[in-house]
């Protein structure tokens, strides 16, 4: 159903598809909450609802979707806090929420998610350090976090898997720790549009690798 001109909003009753395995509504002209019955489809493996006009928060209930593995949520109107309830999905391996109105602090339960390879958060309102515990998340291949208010933990150097680290357009962005050389499988590092402070880490040489290299506008 993804892809067509559906409007209006999802309704409670989805939740009586139990056997579903896959929810794709994305690009559509969905609008109103995310229905808390989506918490009754503990089948699902992946959620596509992006591209539509979506609001209120993420609904608690996604915590009871232990099988999921993809939740695509982003360019929607989605406010609130990203519930500490998505800690409880063990299998995820990709999360996309950018392009919302999130708020708050990354949930420190995130570091439950020991399989996700993919996490964009990029393009909300999220604000403060980037916890520490996100270098215990050693599979992560991409993050994208770009115009939000965070700063950068040295524990970014444990994910020694990383190809792609987007964090521009965070105000105020402190230092790049030196550990950023520990990345040695990154290609593409932006750092540009920051108020970055101190010098460029001479680690950043260990990168070889690396093919895009954005740090203007600091």
């Amino acid at each position: 159903m993804a892809v067509n001109h559906f409007s209006g909003s999802i309704p409670q009753e989805i939740g009586s598809l139990r056997p579903l395995t896959q929810l794709a509504l994305n690009h559509n002209d969905l609008t109103g909450p995310i229905p808390i019955s989506i918490g009754n489809l503990t089948s699902l493996v992946d959620i596509y609802l992006f591209n539509n006009a979506l609001f209120g928060h993420i609904p608690l209930e996604i915590g009871k979707l232990e099988k999921l593995s993809a939740f695509h949520l982003y360019r929607n109107q989605l406010s609130r806090n990203i519930p500490g309830e998505i800690g409880s999905l063990a299998k995820l391996v990709i999360l996309e929420l950018s392009s919302n109105h999130l708020h708050g602090n990354i949930p420190r339960e995130i570091v439950k998610l020991s399989n996700l390879e993919v996490v964009d958060l990029g393009n909300n309102s999220l604000y403060g350090a980037i916890p520490a515990f996100i270098g215990s998340l050693t599979n992560l291949s991409s993050i994208y976090l770009c115009r939000n208010n965070l700063h950068i933990p040295r524990e970014i150097g444990n994910l020694r898997n990383l190809s792609i680290l987007q964090l521009q357009r965070n105000q105020p962005f402190g230092n790049v720790a030196g550990e950023i050389g520990n990345l040695e499988k990154l290609s593409s590092l932006m750092f540009h549009f920051n108020q970055h402070s101190g010098n460029i880490p001479r680690e950043i040489g260990n990168l070889e690798k690396l093919n895009s290299l954005l740090l203007q506008d600091n």
